[in-house]
C-alpha cells in the first residue's frame, strides 16, 4: 500500500511541481497556504523558475505566517529541482536559534510520502532532496559563512537584524551567487524594514508593473486567520496602539 501511495504521488508530481499552491494543497493540506502567503510564494517561485533574478520584499506582521510560507516555498523548490539540481541559501541573523528553527520547519514540511525517504541533512545545516539543497547559514559578523553559492534563491530572513556591511561582504558581493534575494538590500539599512522596502519596491514595480513588495499588517489584511485577528485586537486594547509590539505589527 505504501508503494502504491508513493507511486500515485510520484505520478502527480508533474502537476504539483508546476505551482506552489497546488503543491501546498496536495502535499500539506492541513497547512495549505492562505491567499496572502500564496501571492508572495508564487511571485518568488515564478522568478526562480523563469530565471529572471528578481528581488522581493516580504514585510509580514508577527505570527502571520511568513516563515510557514517560506518553508513551503523551499519545500516546493526542492521537490521541483530534485532531479536537475540547484542550491538555495538562507541567511539568518544567527544559526542558533533562528537558522536551526527554520531548518527544522523545512524538514517537517518535507515529511510526506512524496519526499521523506529521500531527504538528507548534511553537516547539520544543509537539507538535501535529490540533487537540490537548502543551506542555512549565519549572517552574524563573527560567522564564517563565505564560500556558499545560491544558484536558485538567496534569502535574507529577519533582515532587520542583519548588518548591511556583513550582508554585502558575505552574500551579495561574491560570497553567494545572487539570483534572487527575498528581501532587498535596502531593507537591511533600517531596523524597521518596511519603510525602505516600500521605496525600493515602488521603484522596481513602477519600472515593469510587477508586484515586488508583499505586506501583511497585523489584524488588517484579508485572509488572516480569525484567531490572529482576535489576538491582535485584544493586545491592542490591552497595551495601546503605540506599544512597540503593536507598532511593529502594523504599517
Amino acid at each position: 500500500m505504501q508503494q502504491m501511495e508513493r507511486r500515485a504521488l510520484l505520478d502527480g508530481l508533474a502537476a504539483i511541481s508546476e505551482d506552489v499552491g497546488a503543491f501546498s494543497r496536495a502535499v500539506l493540506p492541513a497547512r495549505s497556504l492562505r491567499s496572502y502567503q500564496l501571492a508572495f510564494a508564487r511571485a518568488v517561485a515564478g522568478s526562480v523558475v523563469g530565471g529572471s533574478g528578481e528581488t522581493f520584499a516580504a514585510v509580514f506582521s508577527r505570527q502571520s505566517g511568513k516563515d510557514e510560507g517560506l518553508a513551503q516555498l523551499l519545500a516546493f523548490l526542492l521537490s521541483r529541482y530534485r532531479l536537475v539540481g540547484g542550491s538555495i541559501v538562507v541567511a539568518t541573523p544567527a544559526l542558533k536559534p533562528q537558522g536551526l528553527i527554520a531548518r527544522d520547519r523545512l524538514l517537517a514540511r518535507l515529511d510526506s510520502p512524496l519526499t521523506r525517504d529521500a531527504v538528507r541533512v548534511r553537516d547539520g545545516t544543509t537539507v538535501e532532496l535529490g540533487r537540490a539543497s537548502v543551506r542555512y547559514l549565519s549572517a552574524a559578523r563573527a560567522a564564517n559563512s563565505r564560500g556558499n553559492t545560491a544558484s536558485l534563491l538567496l534569502v535574507a530572513n529577519e533582515s532587520q537584524d542583519i548588518e548591511p556591511d556583513v550582508w554585502d561582504a558575505v552574500c551579495a558581493d561574491g560570497g553567494c551567487i545572487q539570483r534572487d534575494d527575498v528581501v532587498p538590500r535596502h531593507c537591511l539599512d533600517e531596523r524597521h524594514a518596511a519603510v525602505p522596502a516600500d521605496a525600493d519596491a515602488a521603484d522596481l514595480e513602477s519600472s515593469d508593473g510587477r508586484k515586488r513588495l508583499f505586506r501583511v499588517d497585523g489584524g488588517r489584511s484579508p485572509g488572516i486567520c480569525l484567531n490572529m485577528e482576535l489576538t491582535f485586537a485584544a493586545r491592542s486594547r490591552r497595551w495601546g496602539r503605540i506599544h512597540p509590539s503593536i507598532r511593529t505589527n502594523t504599517s
